[in-house]
Protein backbone atom coordinates (compact mmCIF):
# COMPACT_ATOMS: atom_id res chain seq x y z
CA UNK A 1 0.00 0.00 0.00
CA UNK A 2 3.35 2.58 0.64
CA UNK A 3 5.50 3.23 -2.17
CA UNK A 4 7.88 5.91 -2.71
CA UNK A 5 9.66 7.28 0.32
CA UNK A 6 7.21 5.99 2.69
CA UNK A 7 7.99 2.37 2.13
CA UNK A 8 11.90 2.56 1.87
CA UNK A 9 11.39 4.69 5.62
CA UNK A 10 9.21 1.65 7.04
CA UNK A 11 10.96 -0.93 5.09
CA UNK A 12 14.27 0.22 6.19
CA UNK A 13 15.67 -2.48 8.94
CA UNK A 14 18.10 0.48 10.40
CA UNK A 15 15.02 2.81 11.51
CA UNK A 16 14.46 3.13 14.77
CA UNK A 17 10.86 1.87 14.27
CA UNK A 18 12.14 -0.97 13.51
CA UNK A 19 15.02 -1.16 15.66
CA UNK A 20 12.87 -0.36 18.46
CA UNK A 21 10.47 -2.83 17.36
CA UNK A 22 13.09 -5.85 16.94
CA UNK A 23 15.44 -5.16 20.21
CA UNK A 24 12.32 -3.82 22.73
CA UNK A 25 8.89 -4.65 21.60
CA UNK A 26 9.02 -8.21 20.28
CA UNK A 27 11.12 -8.90 23.36
CA UNK A 28 8.22 -8.20 25.60
CA UNK A 29 7.01 -11.64 27.11
CA UNK A 30 3.06 -10.97 27.64
CA UNK A 31 2.91 -14.32 29.42
CA UNK A 32 3.53 -12.38 33.04
CA UNK A 33 0.07 -10.06 32.08
CA UNK A 34 -2.09 -13.38 31.46
CA UNK A 35 -3.38 -13.54 35.19
CA UNK A 36 -4.78 -10.03 35.11
CA UNK A 37 -7.14 -10.37 32.87
CA UNK A 38 -10.16 -13.40 32.92
CA UNK A 39 -12.80 -14.17 31.01
CA UNK A 40 -15.19 -11.81 33.12
CA UNK A 41 -13.04 -9.08 32.73
CA UNK A 42 -11.58 -9.67 29.48
CA UNK A 43 -8.58 -8.70 27.74
CA UNK A 44 -7.42 -5.42 26.45
CA UNK A 45 -7.81 -4.27 22.65
CA UNK A 46 -4.20 -3.61 21.78
CA UNK A 47 -1.54 -6.73 22.59
CA UNK A 48 -0.04 -5.71 25.90
CA UNK A 49 2.87 -5.96 24.28
CA UNK A 50 2.40 -2.66 22.34
CA UNK A 51 1.51 -1.23 25.41
CA UNK A 52 4.01 -1.52 27.62
CA UNK A 53 6.46 -0.55 24.27
CA UNK A 54 4.65 2.86 24.28
CA UNK A 55 4.35 2.98 28.12
CA UNK A 56 8.89 2.91 27.83
CA UNK A 57 8.77 5.30 24.44
CA UNK A 58 6.33 7.66 26.78
CA UNK A 59 8.48 7.54 30.19
CA UNK A 60 11.88 7.34 28.14
CA UNK A 61 11.45 11.02 26.23
CA UNK A 62 9.33 12.95 28.99
CA UNK A 63 6.05 12.74 26.97
CA UNK A 64 2.27 13.11 27.74
CA UNK A 65 -0.48 10.74 26.44
CA UNK A 66 -1.45 13.60 23.87
CA UNK A 67 2.77 13.98 23.35
CA UNK A 68 3.26 10.01 22.69
CA UNK A 69 0.10 9.96 20.27
CA UNK A 70 1.50 13.48 18.63
CA UNK A 71 5.11 11.35 17.77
Amino acid sequence: MLSGKAEKFYEDKNAWHNLFHSNVTARIDESVCKPLFTEKTGSPNTSVRVLIAMMILKEGDGWSDSQLFDQ
